[in-house]
């Protein structure tokens, strides 16, 4: 890692001194919804009661200008998703889990309708938990609320993890604020 550090540096204040001129912006999201699985068959033996309240907390990059001829945005996202809490008994204890997720997705958002009013997003991805990781689908349609450099995005998302033991199908509504960096 010490070896990597100068050319961390390096890169950091290259990418800090550019002029991205409105191209980049960062979104800080949250979402809220529900997920439909079947807990059992998902988290196997002695899974009961489960709560399939789906929520989580997200960063995002989105690269390019929605303003754009092409009306194209590719992004970034990662962030923890929360996708159920359970009951479980173990050892003749009842116990509270849930099941939980790094989030790692790249996304593509095109822009529709008059002034690029409302956005679709296709996004790929993975979903980590702890000892396997899901391969996910997420398509979203929304909207964004301001103008300029801070905005309010409002969508919904739905989700397919391809798990081996059955489809997770969390569908949200997300929502956050976006600042654009430069001019």
């Amino acid at each position: 890692m010490r070896k990597l550090m100068p050319a961390l540096v390096l890169l950091a204040s290259f990418g800090i001194s550019m002029d991205v001129s409105g191209q980049i912006a960062i979104e800080v999201t949250g979402d809220v919804g529900y997920t439909a699985v079947d807990a059992v068959d998902w988290l196997r033996s002695g899974v009961y009661n489960p709560a399939p309240v789906s929520y989580a907390f997200s960063g995002q990059v989105v690269f390019g200008r929605r303003e754009s001829r092409s009306g194209l945005q590719a992004g970034l996202e990662g962030g923890l998703h929360h996708l159920l809490a359970y009951d479980v008994t173990r050892d003749g204890e009842k116990l509270r889990g849930d099941a939980k997720a790094l989030r790692l997705l790249g996304f593509t958002r095109f822009w529709m309708g008059e002034n690029h009013s409302w956005f679709g997003e296709i996004a790929i991805g993975a979903h980590i938990f702890d000892g396997f990781t899901d391969p996910s689908l997420n398509v979203a349609v929304g909207t964004v609320l301001g103008s300029g450099k801070i905005q309010f995005p409002l969508k919904v998302r739905g989700s397919v993890l391809f798990d081996t033991e059955a489809l997770v199908i969390p569908v949200v509504f997300q929502t956050g604020i976006s600042y654009r960096l430069g001019g």
